[in-house]
């Protein structure tokens, strides 16, 4: 018998053996821009995709579960291109492949679509890396690959699940609770960012240059001053978040 997993996240599970588990010796399985990740047994070293038949990997990320790929006795996986590996047990050796490779993954969440998804974050070697020929028409929430993801003017499907929308950061709103300020006065400024795009993006930092007449004296946490300038971590947002 034959079977495909195509556009789909594993993500999470808890079972025996793996959570992708090819068992029959006589079967097949394809497995299609999906994204198998964070999945772990009770000690047992869980891998995220074990095959005891024919299983063949192309466009897809098996990342940070216990043991990505494991072969039963007699079983083999073949990787058709263009997949990411993070511990390299998936021997991905044909063109295309990230063996050892981390994918940047976002947190399981919504981020549009019927189902979770992990969102692939800024930087993540996924984004246009992807095979045109094998890459599906959508990706698992219904988005229109491919995708500019990496704005070099080229679109290109991206590996895994996840379709990579071009992120936009932008200042939704900048205020000042007075136009002027005395000596020994306190102002307070206020920021928004809003993420414009349609996807997450990590590692996001604010940096705000105090004038010289400025002087600092208190922020949120998560941000902190240091010779005049202002440095707020906002870590990762998720598409229209402010």
């Amino acid at each position: 018998s034959s079977s495909v997993l195509v556009n789909s996240t594993v993500s999470g599970t808890r079972s025996r053996d793996a959570a992708v588990n090819l068992a029959a010796p006589a079967s097949s399985l394809s497995v299609l821009n999906s994204t198998v990740t964070g999945n772990h047994g009770n000690g047992s070293g869980l891998a995220g995709i074990r095959s005891a038949g024919v299983a063949t990997l192309a466009n897809t990320i098996v990342f940070s579960n216990d043991v990505d790929c494991r072969t039963a006795a007699g079983g083999s996986l073949v990787s058709a291109g263009y997949n990411i590996d993070g511990d390299g047990s998936c021997a991905l050796t044909a063109g295309g492949d990230w063996p050892d490779s981390d994918p940047l993954l976002g947190p399981l969440a919504d981020n549009g679509g019927p189902t979770l998804t992990h969102a692939l974050l800024g930087g993540s070697p996924a984004i246009d890396a992807g095979d045109a020929g094998q890459c599906p028409e959508t990706d698992q929430r219904g988005v229109p690959r491919a995708e500019d993801g990496n704005l070099d003017g080229a679109a290109v499907c991206d590996i895994g699940a996840f379709e990579h929308q071009a992120e936009d950061l932008r200042i939704g709103a900048l205020s000042a609770d007075a136009d002027t300020v005395a000596v020994g006065d306190r102002v307070r400024i206020e920021v928004a960012i809003a993420n414009a795009g349609r996807s997450a993006v990590g590692g996001v930092v604010l940096t705000i240059g105090l004038s010289a007449a400025l002087g600092f004296a208190d922020a949120p946490a998560g941000c902190s001053e240091a010779g005049g300038i202002v440095s707020c971590d906002l870590g990762t947002m998720n598409a229209g978040a402010t």
